[in-house]
């Protein structure tokens, strides 16, 4: 008796299913929305008005207000990452005005880590769906009020200081998302190339410059302690110039629509989870990602400990090997050779690997339209995988170059000079053009999730890299305390996770392989961009592979239609 109620009511259901079905397929073959598809529908026609204007409003900026916007963003970006690095060469003026032990002062930099993967999720959740002026606007202008009241602080008052630059931390998530979408939007081809490597100089995108720009923070906040100044004066330089930034960039910084995620088969806005999930589907995009994360494991390692490293060298050998040049002067240089290297090999990666592809519509603005075909060095045929090509032989190169030269700064001091100038030239090429990869495979309407997911991965490299090499460092040393023994015992660890290196540059490699297929995948999403408000549904039914059956039985009615009237 039971199993003919149950069967009975599951027959009722099927009988129920197959009316509603049948409802919807009488919607179809009229060419109207169900009740059901109409509301996605209007959110899905919401959706491509917010790209239209965006798209309108930015075609219609001159191109000297967006060299400004861009300026401005790059000068926000890099006083920002200022601010977070100088820290470091006032420490000592720090411990004595909190009267902070080492383990203390060390909290700075773990909850300043901490704090930056909590923001670049939270980043991740809303950077697509807030207007992007008015969230840098609010971050930034918070940042400045709590980086002024840290700096107000009390001497007894280290928690109430360290709580304030930990919050602050929100706006460095927010530019570090934002800034390389911000640029992406305003410019394409080769001047969204330029862009980015001005960016890059500033390693919120370019992390494989943080050891060179560290380096410059660390020596101009120091300037202020040996000039007789407090460490209150060091870190005023970034609200200073910030505030006149944000001024001008709330005059100057076109409105940018948010848009809803309408590359899924129901044409309804999902949540974080799913644009996580969607942009990892993404071959490329998911490389890419992985790829970052190895090799910024040797690079964070590298830029925490090259000055130890080449301390322990330099006593080891004395100054007459570096011909009697102090080691405040020795630093120097290598910083002075790495960033004019890099300002060179990033125009130079962009003469090899990039060429401008013509706009297929002069009055729209479509991501992806750069660095599809080679040049130069490929002329007179397509090269599709050029970009993401260069970025795995860099890797392979400046890996090699700067295992060989931590090797010779005690052993040639011109060579490792040499080494050090070649190891930034492909450095500095293959940082821009890792970013211009994930922009390009990443939907107009995911690209600030794409990047705040991006840096999280990558940020999560930070703080086992340096614990790592150390670790290592104390077994290969053992009880030898010598600077040579130390020189060499840094050295052999850093080889031994230089093979994450190796790993990023077959990431990347495999990463070649559907890099094509994924840019054209990428091509479809925006092209909803430039279709009316009546036909946007249509269009991305036939490009969304796993359009449903209303999308095509919309576009099967459309097509009829039109051949009837021919």
């Amino acid at each position: 008796m039971t199993s003919d109620k149950h069967m009975g009511e599951t027959n009722e259901k099927e009988k129920h299913g197959q009316i509603r079905e049948r409802k919807n397929n009488a919607w179809t073959i009229l060419g109207l929305h169900s009740p059901r598809t109409k509301v996605a529908s209007l959110k899905m026609k919401k959706s491509i008005s917010s790209i239209k204007r965006s798209v309108i409003n930015i075609a219609q900026l001159s191109m000297t207000r967006r060299v400004v916007v861009a300026v401005l963003v790059t000068t926000l970006t890099f006083f920002l990452v200022y601010d977070r690095m100088a820290i470091d060469g006032v420490l000592l003026s720090l411990q004595q005005y909190f009267d902070i032990n080492d383990s203390t002062t060390a909290l700075l930099q773990t909850f300043q880590a901490i704090s930056s993967a909590l923001f670049f999720i939270s980043i991740g959740m809303i950077g697509d769906r807030i207007e992007r002026k008015r969230l840098v606007i609010m971050a930034v202008s918070i940042w400045f009020v709590l980086v002024f009241l840290s700096l107000v602080v009390g001497k007894g008052m280290f928690w109430a200081y360290l709580l304030l630059r930990t919050i602050s931390s929100f706006a460095y998530a927010v530019v570090c998302s934002l800034g390389p979408v911000i640029v992406s939007d305003i410019f394409q081809g080769r001047a969204r190339g330029y862009c980015l490597m001005a960016l890059s100089i500033a390693p919120l995108i370019g992390r494989d410059c943080h050891s060179y720009f560290s380096l410059l923070a660390m020596s101009i906040s120091s300037w202020f302690l040996t000039s007789g100044y407090s460490w209150h004066a060091a870190m005023l330089i970034s609200p200073s110039v910030v505030l006149p930034v944000t001024i001008a960039l709330v005059f100057t910084m076109p409105k940018h629509e948010p848009i809803l995620n309408v590359n899924k088969s129901s044409m309804v806005s999902l949540g974080f989870i799913e644009d996580i999930k969607s942009l990892l589907s993404v071959k490329t995009y998911a490389l890419l990602v992985f790829g970052s994360t190895f090799s910024n494991l040797y690079q964070r390692a590298m830029s925490f400990w090259m000055p130890t490293i080449l301390l322990y060298g330099y006593m080891a050998n004395g100054s007459a090997f570096y011909f009697n040049l102090p080691f405040p002067v020795v630093m120097l240089i290598t910083l002075l050779l790495g960033f004019t290297a890099l300002l060179i090999g990033m125009p130079l990666s962009m003469w090899i690997a990039e060429v401008p592809v013509p706009s297929i519509d002069s009055f729209i603005i479509l991501s992806s339209q750069s660095w599809q075909q080679g040049k130069n060095l490929c002329s007179g045929r397509p090269f599709s995988r050029a970009i993401p090509l260069f970025v795995t032989l860099s890797t392979i190169i400046y890996s090699l170059i700067s295992a060989t030269a931590i090797t010779m700064f005690v052993r040639a001091y011109p060579v490792y000079l040499a080494c050090m100038f070649f190891n930034s030239l492909f450095t500095g090429g293959a940082a821009p053009l890792t970013t211009q990869i994930v922009l390009d495979v990443s939907p107009k309407w995911n690209r600030a999730a794409a990047m705040a997911i991006y840096n999280l991965f990558v940020g999560l490299a930070d703080s086992p890299s340096s614990l790592i090499v150390g670790s290592l460092s104390d077994v290969f040393r053992g009880e030898a305390t010598d600077p040579m023994s130390r020189y060499n015992a840094f050295v052999y660890a850093l080889y031994i996770l230089l093979g994450c290196n190796f790993i990023s540059a077959a990431l990347y490699g495999t990463a070649t392989v559907f890099y094509p297929s994924d840019l054209a995948a990428s091509h479809d999403d925006d092209m909803l961009s430039i279709t009316s408000d009546e036909d946007a549904p249509l269009l991305k039914g036939a490009l969304n592979r796993r359009a449903s059956i209303v999308e095509r039985g919309l576009l099967s009615r459309k097509a009829t239609l039109d051949t009837t009237l021919l």
